[in-house]
């Protein structure tokens, strides 16, 4: 028999609060339509799909909508990369240059003298650790308003990885590797260590290594031509309602584009992704398989910056209360403003507002899917995530 959310240590009228949450977002128009997914303990307390995935097609939400889930990739990929870690194939310690060599002589952004650009040389190699910490200087972002047109280019999926690393390592970065904490390329160029280090491309890599062994049947680089009918549409809300995004950048996932994305080209499903995360939950294993060793999931999931590098900064938000793991925000504070759950709850989100969270003390683990532009820091699904902590009974 299904387990009941109070069998759980939920409260059923807590999550029905939770879910009407969403339903209000919808009925407002402020969303098209979300899937929420709460587990604790290993078992579905809630599963909820509400308002539509398509509203010009009048298609709903359904279990197994697809998402496009953007930088929800960055732990996948951080979990294929510590997986070559554990099997030998890649240290943390590795200088990047081992596999990318453009990165042996790149340069770093000192200052700006009478309008011309002051550079320094490297004071130690960027390693595999600094891009799995964003602490390697590969800012998504000119480090001054003077190298602002040399980055225009930079997010042009018309070329693969190669190309790219040749183009990020013509920049400079913005500091010292291990000296800032700026989020930007460091998961792109790990997908391109990872595909050195493995003799394989990224996509064939995490399915082999990830995906299939977890059963996420759902999740990849691209959305194949008989599952595009169930990919979410994207929607933009403003003072005419919702409206349809339809662009290349939310048509690639659609597509082989030539570039396959560590920091933010996949797509998947509520129920793959909470295969994944009860996976990271259950210390590495799930259904028998195992990916990672519990002690490099403690290491994953750890905060691993000190002061004053947290809280994070993304954009000028300050994540009050976060630090960074291996590829997940983490939880330094237990009530830190604008935060739920326990210290050390791990989390990510994407660029079109999906979002995870796992509280490793409740055991608890939330998903919440939508796809709307633009990415807000505070959106719905923070107003959910701190409704589900809220039915906590134990």
């Amino acid at each position: 028999m299904p387990a009941t959310p109070e069998d759980l240590g939920l409260s059923s009228p807590g999550l029905g609060r939770a879910r009407a949450y969403v339903e209000s977002c919808v009925e407002r128009g402020e969303i098209a339509g979300a899937v929420m997914l709460v587990s604790r303990h290993d078992q579905v307390a809630q599963l909820a799909c509400i308002g539509l995935r398509d509203i010009e097609a009048g298609k709903p939400m359904e279990p197994d909508t697809i998402f496009r889930i953007a930088s929800m990739t960055k732990p996948i990929a951080s979990v294929g990369a510590l997986m070559l870690v554990e099997a030998g194939r890649l240290r943390l310690d590795d200088p990047v240059s081992r596999y990318v060599p453009e990165f042996a002589d790149v340069q770093v952004f000192d200052r700006v003298d009478d309008g011309h650009v002051r550079l320094a040389a490297l004071e130690r190699p960027i390693t595999v650790y600094h891009l799995l910490t964003h602490t390697s200087g590969l800012a998504g972002d000119a480090p001054h308003p003077a190298l602002e047109a040399a980055y225009d280019n930079l997010g042009d999926t018309r070329y693969g990885l190669p190309e790219l690393m040749r183009r990020l390592a013509a920049h400079p970065l913005a500091h010292q590797p291990g000296e800032g904490w700026r989020y930007g390329w460091s998961h792109t160029v790990l997908g391109r260590v990872i595909e050195v280090a493995a003799n394989q491309p990224l996509d064939e890599c995490l399915a082999s290594a990830i995906f299939t062994p977890l059963s996420m049947v759902d999740s990849g680089f691209h959305v194949p031509a008989d599952k595009v009918e169930r990919l979410a549409a994207v929607y933009e809300s403003g003072d005419g309602g919702l409206r349809r995004v339809d662009n290349p950048d939310t048509n690639k996932i659609t597509e082989h584009i030539p570039l396959l994305s560590g920091g933010g080209g996949c797509a998947s499903t509520a129920l793959d992704y909470l295969r994944f995360t009860r996976m990271l939950l259950r210390r590495g294993e799930l259904d028998g398989v195992r990916l990672l060793k519990p002690e490099t999931v403690a290491l994953m999931t750890r905060n691993h910056l000190a002061a004053p590098l947290h809280p994070i900064i993304v954009w000028d938000h300050v994540f009050e209360g976060e630090g960074y793991g291996l590829g997940v925000g983490v939880s330094t504070e237990p009530s830190a403003p604008g935060l739920a759950g326990s210290e050390g709850t791990y989390t990510w989100a994407g660029s079109w507002n999906t979002r995870f969270w796992v509280d490793p003390v409740k055991q608890l683990i939330g998903i919440f899917m939508m796809q709307s532009e633009p990415f807000e820091f505070i959106s719905t699904g923070e107003g959910f995530w701190s409704l589900v902590c809220e039915a906590l009974s134990n």
